[in-house]
């Protein structure tokens, strides 16, 4: 299975959804209100996989990789969303955060290190997505 991202900042897994709302109660559907939202969904972007597998298991271990400490890939994912979509860029942690024995949670405080990284990388360099290009939810 692949996982996480590569140097060019794509993900490995990836699904777009758009969703498009309207009110049509004041009667006609022209004269109500139109909104539209995108979620993406994927792996997690960081430099992470589950190894060398032998065979199919159902919760395989999670092994991070240090060969991005400064994020440059995680920084490349983002200037891909910010040229696709514009800004913000809202980010949802849903991995779990706590389990028996620590997964999911290990990627999700490497998430949240890494999204903390990147702010303080963009405010000090003066990015011009440093103030509403990156929100977190954590």
């Amino acid at each position: 299975l692949k996982r996480g991202l590569c140097a060019s900042g794509h993900t490995a897994n990836e699904v777009e959804t758009e969703q498009i709302v309207a009110d049509g109660s004041r009667g006609a559907l022209h004269t109500g209100c139109i909104c539209g939202a995108v979620q993406l969904r994927g792996s997690i972007p960081l430099v992470w996989g589950h190894g060398e597998q032998k065979q199919i298991v159902p919760r395989p271990d999670i092994h991070l990789q240090n060969i991005d400490p400064s994020y440059e890939y995680t920084l490349r994912h983002f200037e891909l969303l910010w040229r696709r979509y514009g800004a913000p860029v809202i980010v949802f942690d849903l991995v779990r955060q706590t389990e028996k024995k620590a997964r999911e949670s290990l990627l999700g405080a490497a998430l949240a290190n890494a999204l903390n990284a990147l702010q303080s990388r963009l405010d000090r360099e003066g990015h011009p997505h440093r103030e509403s290009g990156l929100r977190y939810v954590p």
